[in-house]
């Protein structure tokens, strides 16, 4: 997991972010987070509207503080969160 260039080519990397998204969708559908609730953070890259790297398509990280449902899919198993 230390190289980065071929890091996301192991399961474990995956499996490891996929959980983490996992616990992120539960916190959000629990406290209610919307992309307005987004700190302002004056941090540069950290911003609301900072493109979030290494991505080819520039997505802001406000963006990233919404539903799973939003992107096309959804986590089945919430009561453990």
């Amino acid at each position: 997991m230390s190289v980065v260039p071929i890091a996301c080519n192991d399961l474990m990397f995956f499996l490891h972010h996929c959980f983490i998204d996992k616990i992120f969708d539960a916190h959000i559908r629990r406290w209610g987070i919307t992309p307005a609730s987004y700190p302002n953070v004056q941090v540069y890259g950290h911003r609301a509207y900072d493109c979030m790297c290494p991505f080819l398509e520039c997505w802001y990280h406000r963006t990233m503080f919404t539903q799973s449902t939003t992107f096309g899919y959804r986590y089945d198993i919430y009561k453990n969160f």
